[in-house]
């Protein structure tokens, strides 16, 4: 389980000596268990968590978060044991095991219907296997975010994509949706033993009343089962039901 250390403020403390909560990075970084079903793998499990929460006490750890991995979860009861279990809410994925047919049939017909229309207009989906509209998409990016008013916590760097691409080379992969020469839509996906994740995305301004970030989400889906993946996992929102949870869900129930 990986996890960044945070020093407590220092008019918080009473016990005289440093102390520091611990939250997992960006994503959803486990834990991950593998799981046998039985006593045997069940007490491993407990174990292990009694384990990990005796040595985050030993190192002065007072508190720590951990975002579960929705298509990964371990035990829910075995953690309960040790800790709050706190539900955030709904996270959508794709079944890629299906035909094209029956995930257009999942698809809600407002989707549907923009996506066509992006393609009577011109709209391409497609993968940037050379990488060559990288500085366009974090332009793509931090304008989107500007535009929509997001969180701090959202306005990333250059610098920032630029390790995510070299950490995470030949799993992480750019796809984009182009009208002419021009970049309309943009998006990161990993792709880990069948699973493939939505990370992050952009759209151009000029294009947005054409909803291109429809057809990049449909190109992805077509592009990962082609690949012979199993899963397209989109995730979830902060807020219940905003336009981003419906965004998601409108391409699987």
């Amino acid at each position: 389980v990986p996890f960044i250390l945070r020093p407590v403020p220092p008019d918080l403390l009473t016990a005289g000596r440093p102390a520091f909560d611990a939250t997992g990075p960006r994503g959803y970084p486990g834990p991950l268990i593998v799981h046998r079903d039985g006593d045997q793998g069940s007490d491993f499990v407990g174990r292990a968590i009694g384990a990990l929460t005796e040595t985050l006490r030993e190192n002065d750890v007072v508190a720590a978060y951990v975002r579960l991995h929705p298509l990964l979860p371990p035990p829910r009861e075995i953690l309960a044991a040790a800790g709050t279990l706190v539900d955030q809410g709904t996270s959508t994925w794709v079944d890629l095991t299906q035909s094209p047919e029956a995930m257009w049939h999942e698809t809600d017909h407002g989707h549907r219907s923009r996506i066509n229309k992006a393609r009577r207009l011109g709209y391409v989906g497609r993968e940037d296997t050379t990488w060559s509209r990288f500085d366009q998409f974090v332009e793509l990016y931090q304008a989107s975010m500007d535009r929509v008013g997001a969180d701090p916590f959202w306005h990333l760097s250059r610098a920032y994509f630029e390790a995510l691409r070299v950490s995470l080379e030949g799993h992480l992969h750019l796809l984009v949706v182009e009208r002419d020469d021009a970049l309309a839509a943009a998006g990161l996906f990993t792709e880990v033993d069948g699973i493939v994740e939505y990370h992050l995305s952009g759209v151009a301004g000029a294009f947005v009343r054409d909803s291109p970030s429809k057809l990049l989400i449909d190109t992805a889906r077509r592009w990962a089962k082609d690949r012979g993946d199993q899963r397209l996992h989109l995730a979830g929102s902060l807020r219940a039901d905003d336009s981003l949870a419906q965004f998601k869900r409108g391409f699987s129930p």
